[in-house]
Parts: structure tokens; C-alpha cells; sequence
């Protein structure tokens, strides 16, 4: 089976009492061809999920990380970026991914690496 110059795979029809017919072989062929379509597009599909999650992953990211910059510029009275380099230079001596560092902070500000002050 091929779909777009790439082979998919193999379909075997087998008679038990004749040999195939022209009939039966274009019809093999009408089988094969929908079996390798059908095949082509559920890989295309299935890698367009995995983008689109990738994607989500990525924003989600990258918005909780702009909350976080903010947060920390008002908490420590800094510059954004000054707050990104702090963040940055947090997960990257700790070995720890960014975006992680940043759901720390949201999750609970009084711990994690940045506490907030307690009233």
C-alpha cells in the first residue's frame, strides 16, 4: 500500500478455491488504496494533536510566566525584565524548567522560590 511515494504497508487477498480474477484484483486494488488513505490521514492526524498540544503547552507556559513577571516585578519593585533574569537565573541554577519555577510561584506566593512577605 503507498500513499503519496510512501509505502504504508501490504494488503494479501487470498482465494481458497480460484485464482483472482482482473475484477477481483481491481478491486484489491480499490481496498488497498482506501485502507492506505485511511492510514495516511490518521498519521496526520494524530501528528496535528500532537502539535496542537505542544501549542497549548507552549501558551500556557508562557502566559503563566508573564503572570509571574509581573508578580514579582510589583513583590520585589523591579523592572519586568528584572524579574524575568531572577526567574531565569532561578530554574537555571537549580536545574529546574522555567515554566515550572512559574507554576510554583502562582500556585502558592508565600512559598517557593520568591515568597511573598506574610501580613
Amino acid at each position: 500500500m503507498r500513499y503519496l511515494d510512501r509505502n504504508l504497508g501490504a494488503l494479501n487477498l487470498y482465494h481458497r478455491h480460484r485464482a483472482q480474477s482482473t475484477l477481483d484484483a481491481r478491486a484489491g486494488r480499490l481496498l488497498a488504496d482506501a485502507a492506505a488513505i485511511g492510514l495516511s490521514h490518521r498519521a496526520l492526524l494524530d501528528d496535528l494533536r500532537s502539535r496542537e498540544r505542544q501549542l497549548r503547552v507552549a501558551l500556557e507556559s508562557h502566559v503563566v510566566i508573564e503572570q509571574v513577571k509581573g508578580l514579582l516585578a510589583e513583590r520585589l519593585n523591579c523592572t519586568v525584565d528584572d524579574a524575568f533574569d531572577l526567574l531565569r537565573h532561578h530554574a537555571r541554577s537549580h536545574q529546574v524548567i522555567l515554566a515550572d519555577v512559574a507554576r510554583a510561584v502562582v500556585h502558592d506566593p508565600t512559598e517557593g522560590p520568591f515568597p511573598a512577605r506574610r501580613s
